[in-house]
């Protein structure tokens, strides 16, 4: 046993590699970069994780989620490696001077840090008074235009190279064409490193497609298909409402505790969630694809979208987290012609139109003092302007692009920019045409998603050729096409899971009677937003008990209802929901008792704001104080 080894035994326990992790890991440690191309589940993780903990200094980990960086630092102290920590925004801001503290003395051989924080001054000080011998970009293809996944913090990446020297770095991704191979080697400054590509191709998942004519054909199907699997899943819808809602329909159908997860719940709504999942609590989870990046739980056993994913590089990202074991698994699409209509209408809302842009650029002239630098409080700028934080964020960072404004330090919170003001009128053709180039290219990924469901032929075929892989062995199940009894329940995937596809269709959808599926645009949402349009007070006592909904969409209608029949005996069940764990719960509670104007409430908005963290809260509790002061 050479040296190489014997280190991974001691620090993981493992007599051999998997196939890459020992070429990509000894082609570091001779000092070369690397890009490396593993599938999701092959161990990209091990790959730097080994070399951080034999190289003399600071390995830094540049990651793109919270949940992944959190989930990376306990699985090592899991295994007794105790010299791992993160930073970002989950963090108190004592939280963070504590644990810079321990970069400073030397307490941590791998930090996980999320790209924004290249912005700020005293880490990147830090920094360059730290001896950092690697670093590492996760989910590399984020950095890459081309991408279906770029992030535009991802481009700080190649100026932190050049502040604390050239040393090795490590770019892994699961998903990277060869434009967006290119492009993340040409950002990194690492054209003339080593490219390790493991293949893309993961025989031990059987790929189906369905398209259907309607909606309630989908669900049915799902629900068809969902009966037939014991094993665990993720099932992937295209909005929040939608997540929320299907995961009602499943507890309803099928008589087990479901759980849904996106990125409108509390932050620790969504660890505990994660956590619960991954601990078995749950066999099922409903979620946007806000869910899943990282999660090490070997053992789910399908993959269900009910839409048309984004790019192929989603679909096939989000499938792969089935079957990280290695054992049977299946990866389900259920899709109607109009599920695509959903990307462009979030496409239009995630990048700015022309008016947008101008507006936005005035209002930072607005705030401008000659030769000063403009803080923005950026995410409330962001409301104040109707725009998504998103955007906002997305035109900061095209403007320093083109040499409109510098982002002198940006956070969660707070972004500074220094700029000229007629910066903005000599640049905004250029800003124009990157953010159209920008929207092109998701069209682009969206138009290959949608070729490849219409495909003649194997599916996976059709798969690993956008990739750029042309030959594989042809596993046995493949897919529907190759092996059209995974329609009819023929194969069984796994010892544990059946699919009995037409048996289980014909249980639940006999001739006679039919089983009445129930139609999710009937929500409890919908049904509190119909009861407020129609002020109607006999519906009052029906909202009071949505108002206890576990969903958040629930209870805001439901507020925002009784806050439209506006009266004074509904203000008792609206003070509970001053204290609601979701803050914009208590933004539309503040509104509604705001509309019926009973200043019994006066204290109890007196000590919410005592405790409120949200400006957008405070702001409203403390003009209704001051309303009900006059």
């Amino acid at each position: 046993m050479d040296a190489l080894h014997e280190e991974l035994k001691r620090w993981f326990g493992y007599d051999e590699f998997r196939p890459g992790q020992e070429e990509i890991i000894r082609t570091l440690l001779s000092g070369q970069d690397v890009l490396g191309i593993m599938t999701t589940g092959a161990g990209k993780s091990l790959c730097y994780q080994l070399p951080a903990l034999m190289l003399p200094g600071l390995t830094l980990v540049i990651s793109p989620l919270i949940a992944l960086m959190q989930d990376q630092v306990q699985n090592l102290e899991r295994r007794g490696i105790h010299c791992a920590t993160f930073l970002n925004s989950s963090l108190t801001k004592r939280e963070i001077v504590e644990r810079m503290e321990g970069i400073r003395n030397g307490r941590y051989k791998i930090v996980y840090i999320a790209p924004e924080r290249i912005r700020s001054r005293e880490f990147m000080t830090l920094l360059s008074r730290t001896q950092v011998s690697l670093l590492v970009v996760d989910e590399a293809h984020c950095i890459s235009e081309w991408g279906h996944d770029f992030r535009t913090d991802y481009l700080l990446i190649g100026s932190l190279r050049e502040r604390i020297g050239q040393v090795p770095i490590m770019a892994l991704t699961a998903t990277a064409t060869k434009e967006v191979q290119e492009d993340i080697t040409v950002q990194l400054g690492i054209e003339d490193g080593a490219r390790i590509i493991m293949g893309y191709d993961r025989p031990n998942l059987a790929f189906i497609f369905r398209r259907e004519t309607t909606v309630e054909n989908k669900y049915k199907e799902a629900v068809a298909f969902l009966r037939g699997q014991r094993g665990c899943g993720i099932i992937y819808t295209s909005s929040r409402g939608e997540c929320e809602e299907f995961a009602r329909l499943l507890r309803q159908q099928l008589g087990e505790e479901i759980a849904f997860y996106h990125a409108g719940m509390q932050a620790e709504e969504r660890r505990q969630i994660q956590d619960a999942f991954i601990r078995g609590k749950f066999r099922i989870v409903v979620a946007t694809n806000a869910f899943g990046m990282g999660i090490d739980k070997p053992d789910i056993r399908f993959v269900l979208h009910l839409h048309v994913p984004s790019s192929v590089e989603a679909y096939y990202q989000e499938a792969g987290r089935a079957g990280r074991d290695g054992k049977p698994s299946i990866c389900m699409t259920i899709f109607t012609q109009r599920d695509r209509g959903i990307h462009h209408f979030f496409l239009k809302k995630e990048f700015p139109s022309e008016a947008e842009v101008d507006r936005l650029a005035q209002r930072l002239i607005d705030l401008h003092t000659e030769g000063e630098a403009v803080r923005i409080r950026w995410r409330e700028f962001a409301g104040i302007q109707g725009f998504t934080e998103e955007k906002v964020s997305l035109l900061l960072h095209i403007w320093e692009q083109q040499g409109v404004l510098l982002i002198e330090e940006m956070d969660s919170q707070d972004a500074v920019v220094r700029f000229e003001k007629n910066a903005f009128a000599k640049k905004r053709n250029e800003v124009l045409m990157t953010i159209s180039r920008l929207k092109l290219r998701r069209y682009g990924k969206l138009h290959s998603m949608v070729e490849l469901l219409a495909a003649e032929g194997c599916r996976r075929q059709a798969i690993l050729r956008y990739f750029g892989q042309e030959g594989f062995a042809r596993p046995h199940p493949c897919c529907d096409r190759c092996d059209p009894g995974l329609l009819t329940g023929c194969y069984t995937p796994g010892p544990v899971d059946r699919y009995p596809w037409r048996d289980v269709l014909r249980e639940i959808l006999p001739a006679d009677p039919p089983v009445v599926m129930p139609r999710l645009a009937k929500t409890e949402g919908e049904e509190a937003y119909a009861i407020g349009e129609a002020r109607d007070e006999a519906g009052l006592p029906r909202l009071y008990e949505l108002l206890k909904s576990p969903s958040v969409n629930t209870r805001r209608m439901a507020v925002s209802a009784i806050g439209k029949i506006r009266r004074a005996e509904s203000v008792p069940y609206l003070l509970t929901l001053l204290k609601d764990v979701n803050p914009q719960v208590r933004q539309y509670t503040l509104k509604a008792l705001r509309k019926i104007g009973d200043r019994q409430a006066k204290s109890y908005v007196e000590e919410m704001l005592k405790r409120e963290d949200k400006e957008y809260n405070i702001r409203e509790a403390q003009a209704i104080l001051k309303e009900w002061s006059g």
